[in-house]
């Protein structure tokens, strides 16, 4: 359905993919990023969430930290 979505969208945009901190997190990350990706949907991946389980979690203890990380996003990126 995301993918679905996105391909609907009509506006150009570049969309960040901020994964859990786990295994099967990155690794869906991963796959999501390979499928935009091959249709030639702009993206990046970005962990956003650390030092904690997830964006949930990171909003739930520290939502500064994530809104500070939110709106310096390509900052971080050119890291």
């Amino acid at each position: 359905p995301a993918i679905k979505a996105i391909c609907e969208c009509k506006e150009k945009h570049t969309f960040y993919i901020c994964p859990d901190n786990d295994e099967v997190g990155i690794e869906s990350a991963n796959n999501l990023y390979k499928r935009l990706s091959e249709l030639d949907i702009d993206c990046k991946i970005i962990n956003i969430s650390a030092p904690y389980k997830d964006i949930n979690d990171a909003l739930l203890h520290d939502p500064q930290s994530l809104k500070e990380k939110i709106e310096n996003i390509e900052k971080l990126i050119k890291r």
